[in-house]
């Protein structure tokens, strides 16, 4: 198609007075009419000489309707899609007559606005209450809502610490006004206040719609600090209720409202509506939303955001629903806040961005693909913004903000309490100096001061260019002179609006993959590492084909937050020896900002030439190790099995029959006598015959991996008196952390680094090996939990912050490791995937329930270099579901499996066979899935079919994927590479690969895997 394409776009674009061709692609679950942000060069061609057409399969363009909206901040283009998938601009051929639509406003005697689709009817009032919409009907039932309002609101502390708040529906002189009216969208604004804030509602109505995007600007003259400022609090006055009941995101089943007299409770989620299992009314927003069903308090309510305000400016953006309730699916759809359309400039993708304001006062760093500028000494040396030059034009990330810190921010505690707490940034007073060279600038902050101790503060930051000129490294270093102030945190670098919210890809270190995409990046994310939510040390931002990565160059693993909420980006370490008098342990590694171009596989690439030059991949590539375990590599499917030893050997005797050509490996669960995280570390005995059943799985080539905790310790059974000592404590010294899980047990969190705890997982695993026969141990909890902070003194590590964590473990599995060596390769496992713990076990456990967000970012840096296993799904997933989530993960390299013996029932049958030939192939092809690098994802191509996926695990996902998905991998020596093909559907599919620069077709029979392979290295940054 591409190249019909080509043909005729040039003669197009001979006569266009634009010199770029401009691309639309619009996904497979997009509404009927869609919507995206376009540059103004575009909307002036469109205007004057312009039309929009959809590209047919056979290439050839027909005009559709379309209306440019120039009512808001950028213009955006709105255009009936109707199922079709690609668009471009051209010249304009004839008048395209606009259809009949079910949207329609009008003005009423009184000059109110009323609003009519297909879904609603409802009207802004003419004057006063906010302008906010009321008086709601739904035409498909033909019932209404006549006591639904919106409690939006600012809230302050008042002069004696009280709360006061400032309602909008207050404002008397609010009036809506109707900016645009088209059949296929009209926008009505209202311009209104709450006490000194005023605020711009923009209410944008779509045809064949019940979903109401409202755009929310505030403004106001001097920086109050508002407690919160709630955003589309939709409410409703007890005792009557319109509706009895309400639903969230990820929940099948309407949750009753409380009774008048009931506790009243919260609930939440990235959407919920209040319904009467016919009608709903509903909020999402980028943040989730929050709700109260509070039968003994003064409203029922859901509200989009409620977050704190401080700056001079703020924008939010939310979805309301009005319409019919319809299933999770469905719903999830109507609320999806992400774009249905992907914007395309000569190929590349586009998003709107301004360029970097860079003041003639600024200092700046310019290598030669990118830029950084600092405001002035008066302002802090506040970061201005950095550039990605590696385009045409220059892409920037960052804007300063002159009243907020944007480079750093200190937190001293002082005497060592962690109560009485200062923070000092970039802004405070004292000498400020700069010094530049060629590649290098360096900051300095002197003789700043910590309350009454003055002058006692110096800071230095220095930001350098590298060899190549695409990236910086960013250091920072204190020097504390003071007697009772020490340093607990940093947060470096701040940089403040990274990218405007709602219009970049955010790649984040999250879920089980290392990696979830996040298309027009609205949310705000805290993200603690090493952790299962946070399990490296970098993340990117792209707007369109230009992309700003920050990594924490920290060799060391040590504990650290990742924070993008509120717009900017702040990686927040806790220092070693926290808050004790005259501290000053900065952060002792760099952060490198980098520009690159393509997409999140060029960040993971260059990560993965830090990543596997450090600590825990010091042992080299798993074809080179000699301590890793080649029965967990010889692995095809994993089970969850568990209880008595008589349970386990019958389940695994159906495993056995039902995979007999399948080499099998055996998570047991529950082989002790104590019940499941209770009495820890006691678990011996264990239930009797364990070690005949284990013996008779060995015999049968089955690998037998019992769990235990490594981490935790049980405060209610009489041996914790003793542990005390080992145990982590908090910023006292001398409290110790309690957590607690299902079981409700206080479970407390032991030190690493001590002797005791040492001694006693080691003696536990020895016992395990010697005593039972294990082939396999998995160890709970390392990987997945992040650092419990410890403070006592007699451990002798850092207070707090420091290297200790991630090394104690290093320590603390040394000798079991040796052991595992030496007992013939015993496999050593851990909960979930961070990183530096890579050296210490041969596979982590990616348990987590699966996004449709996540991308293979852990196996794009890690593959060859370790193991994941594991992917667990519902018995109530339908076979396509199944299939898809099974097809995703062996393209990305995960050993499968670990169901429970649901799999092995005969109403599973099509799930067992899909299952055997992707185990059977992942075993053919091991010295690539085992031993390679993956290498990069296959495109789809636009329009190929798709399967519904509706995952039923916790949260639940619904969203559809391509009915064939590929990878493309490269074995350890770089001699051979290949193409894997998974066809997820139950129909034939045709797919198009290339492969080491050649092209390909493979016909693919009904859920089928096909791996071609082929002599000679995959290029590091093919396009695939």
């Amino acid at each position: 198609m591409k190249a019909l394409l080509s043909g005729w776009m040039v003669l197009l674009l001979a006569a266009f007075a634009m010199a770029e061709e401009w691309r639309f692609e619009v996904c497979a679950d997009a509404p009927r009419v869609v919507s995206c942000q376009i540059d103004k060069k575009v909307a002036d061609s469109l205007e004057t000489n312009g039309e929009l057409a959809a590209v047919g399969k056979d290439g050839s363009p027909v005009s559709v309707p379309w209306v440019l909206d120039k009512s808001g901040k950028t213009p955006e283009l709105v255009w009936l899609a109707d199922g079709r998938r690609s668009f471009v601009v051209r010249p304009k051929q004839s008048v395209v007559k606009m259809p009949l639509t079910d949207l329609a406003v009008s003005a009423a005697a009184d000059g109110a606005f009323l609003v009519r689709t297909s879904f609603f009817d409802l009207q802004h009032p003419a004057k006063g209450k906010g302008g906010f919409p009321e008086r709601i009907r739904f035409p498909q039932s033909g019932q209404g809502d006549d006591s639904l309002y919106f409690l939006d609101r600012v809230v302050r502390r008042n002069a004696k610490g009280g709360l006061e708040q400032f309602r909008v529906d207050r404002d008397a002189d609010a009036v809506p006004q109707l900016l645009l009216h088209t059949p296929l969208r009209s926008v009505i604004e209202v311009r209104t206040r709450a006490e000194s804030v005023r605020i711009v509602y923009r209410y944008i109505y779509t045809a064949w719609s019940p979903t109401v995007r409202v755009d929310v600007s505030y403004e106001q003259d001097k920086r109050n600090e508002w407690l919160e400022v709630h955003t589309m609090h939709a409410s409703w006055n007890p005792p009557k209720m319109r509706y009895p009941g309400y639903l969230t995101s990820g929940k099948d089943q309407i949750k009753p409202i409380q009774k008048r007299g009931e506790k009243s409770r919260n609930f939440g989620g990235s959407w919920a509506v209040y319904t009467d299992g016919t009608n709903a009314v509903g909020i999402t927003s980028s943040v989730g939303v929050g709700g109260w069903d509070a039968s003994n308090e003064f409203v029922y309510y859901i509200v989009a955001e409620r977050d704190g305000w401080g700056s001079q400016e703020m924008d939010r953006s939310c979805l309301l629903y009005f319409g019919p309730l319809a299933d999770g699916k469905t719903m999830n759809r109507w609320f999806s806040l992400d774009s249905s359309v992907r914007v395309f400039c000569n190929d590349r993708p586009w998003v709107p961005v301004e360029p970097l304001a860079i003041p003639p006062y600024a200092v700046v760093l310019e290598g030669k693909t990118f830029r950084i500028a600092f405001d002035s000494e008066e302002r802090g040396f506040n970061c201005l913004g950095m550039e990605n030059r590696m385009l045409s034009e220059p892409v920037s990330f960052g804007k300063a903000d002159p009243e907020k810190a944007a480079f750093w921010t200190l937190r001293f505690w002082r005497d060592g309490d962690a109560n009485k707490k200062l923070d000092v940034n970039n802004l405070a007073p004292g000498q400020k100096t700069v010094t530049r060279n060629a590649a290098s600038i360096t900051f300095k902050w002197e003789r700043l001061s910590l309350e009454e101790d003055n002058g006692v503060l110096d800071v230095s930051a220095t930001v350098a260019l590298n060899a190549t000129g695409d990236a910086a490294e960013w250091r920072l270093s204190v020097a504390n002179r003071s007697t009772h102030w020490g340093l607990a945190e940093t947060e470096f670098p701040v940089i403040t609006h990274v990218v405007p919210q709602g219009v970049a890809t955010a790649m984040l270190p999250l879920g089980n993959w290392g990696g979830r995409l996040f298309h027009q990046y609205r949310r705000g994310d805290r993200m603690l590492y090493p952790s299962s939510q946070t399990t490296s040390q970098t993340l990117a931002f792209l707007l369109g084909a230009a992309g700003l990565q920050i990594t924490a160059l920290d060799g060391l693993a040590q504990e650290k937050v990742f924070d993008t909420r509120g717009s900017a980006l702040r990686i927040r370490y806790r220092c070693p020896d926290a808050g004790q008098p005259g501290a000053a342990n900065a952060p002792d590694f760099a952060v490198e900002t980098a520009a690159f171009t393509g997409d999140w596989w060029q960040a993971a690439k260059r990560y993965r030439a830090w990543a596997t030059r450090q600590k825990w991949t010091s042992k080299g590539p798993l074809a080179k190790r000699a301590d890793f375990s080649r029965k967990l590599g010889d692995a095809g499917l994993w089970m969850i099995l568990g209880n008595t030893p008589q349970e386990v050997s019958n389940s695994t005797a159906r495993v056995l029959a039902a995979f007999p050509d399948i080499p099998v490996a055996v998570h047991w669960y529950n082989w002790h006598q104590i019940p499941f995280d209770n009495s820890y570390p006691e678990y011996f005995p264990e239930k009797p015959g364990m070690k005949e059943v284990v013996s008779w799985m060995k015999s049968k080539g089955v690998l037998v991996m019992p769990y235990i905790n490594a981490r935790l310790w049980d405060q209610d059974i009489p041996s914790f008196s003793n542990a005390i000592p080992a145990a982590c404590k908090k910023e006292d010294g001398r409290s110790f952390y309690v957590e607690r899980y299902g079981s409700g047990r206080n479970l407390v969190p032991m030190c690493p680094v001590t002797k005791l705890w040492r001694d006693r997982v080691g003696s536990i695993c020895e016992r395990l090996i010697n005593e039972i026969g294990v082939n396999a141990i998995y160890l709970d909890q390392v990987a997945a939990a992040h650092p419990a902070a410890c403070h006592d003194r007699t451990h002798g590590h850092p207070l707090g912050g420091g290297a200790y964590w991630t090394e104690g473990y290093r320590e603390l599995m040394k000798p079991i490791r040796d052991l595992a060596v030496r007992k013939g390769g015993v496999a050593l496992t851990t909960e979930c995937t961070a990183e530096p713990y890579t050296d210490s076990f041969d596979a982590y456990l990616a348990w987590f329930a699966r996004s449709a967000e996540d991308i293979p970012f852990l196996p794009a840096v890690y593959s060859g270099y370790t193991v994941y296993f594991s992917s667990p799904q519902d018995s109530h997933d339908s076979l396509d579901s199944f299939c898809a989530m099974q097809g995703r993960d062996f393209l990305w390299g995960c050993q499968l499996g670990w169901n429970p013996p649901w799999i092995l029932d005969a109403a599973h049958e099509g799930h067992r066979a899909f299952t055997v030939r992707l185990c059977r192939e992942r075993l053919t092809h091991k010295q690539f899935f085992l031993e390679g690098e993956l290498m990069g994802e296959l495109p789809t191509p636009p329009g190929f079919p798709t399967v519904e996926v509706n995952w039923h695990r916790k949260p639940s996902v619904s969203c559809r994927m391509p009915a064939v998905m590929g990878t493309v991998w490269r074995d350890a020596e770089g001699k051979r590479s290949c193409v894997c093909l998974v066809n997820v559907s139950g129909e034939e599919q045709t797919f198009p690969y290339r492969l080491n620069g050649t092209d390909g077709r493979a016909t693919l029979p009904p859920r089928s895997v096909k791996t071609i392979e082929a002599v000679g290295n995959v290029a590091k940054r093919e396009p695939f």
